[in-house]
């Protein structure tokens, strides 16, 4: 028994380094910019974008990618980018508001969520394993379902997005070490 309660111990002690790791990782630089790491945040060297006008039936919210012409001679231009992941910028207190992610109709994997800024005053969700590249992601449906019942829940983008009027703010990253995570936003509620 005495064994079990240090082996738990040590566990839960190195379950604290690796948060501490990876919250310090997550908060390198200025923590307060979205998203909280250290990148290229201009939509212009970006080869995708979302339409700002995103379509919601009940509480299901779908974004359409779309693919452009990518400017510069930034890496994330000359390299071929993919879409890995979206990174959504929320509410602190909408810890369980999505339920589930699909790409086009199928389920992906479950996102994560975390929160940042110096004083822990802003959260996002991440929607990870999207895998597009330049000749998939054009019409690609990215939907999230909000959760209507529980706690910390946010069941529409007006209650989600810290902007409270139905405008969010997206990031896209790609899966190698590029330094690329374009910003933009996400239009008004639809009416």
């Amino acid at each position: 028994m005495a064994r079990s309660a240090a082996w738990l111990a040590t566990l839960m002690a190195l379950l604290a380094v690796s948060s501490a790791q990876y919250r310090e990782l997550l908060q390198s630089g200025n923590s307060n910019l979205f998203p909280p790491y250290k990148c290229n945040r201009n939509m212009a060297v970006s080869p995708y974008i979302l339409n700002p006008a995103y379509s919601v039936e009940g509480n299901k919210v779908c974004f359409t990618v779309e693919t452009k012409q990518c400017t510069g001679n930034s890496p994330c231009c000359t390299k071929p980018m993919d879409f890995a992941k979206l990174e959504l910028m929320v509410n602190t207190n909408c810890k369980f508001a999505i339920e589930k992610v699909e790409l086009n109709g199928v389920q992906t994997r479950a996102p994560t969520f975390d929160i940042f800024g110096n004083n822990d005053q802003f959260a996002l969700w991440k929607l990870t394993g999207l895998n597009l590249n330049t000749s998939t992601a054009d019409g690609a449906q990215i939907c999230i379902t909000l959760r209507t019942k529980g706690q910390f829940i946010c069941p529409t983008m007006n209650a989600l997005c810290p902007e409270g009027d139905g405008r969010c703010t997206y990031a896209i990253s790609k899966s190698d070490p590029c330094d690329c995570c374009p910003v933009g936003p996400l239009g008004v509620f639809p009416s």
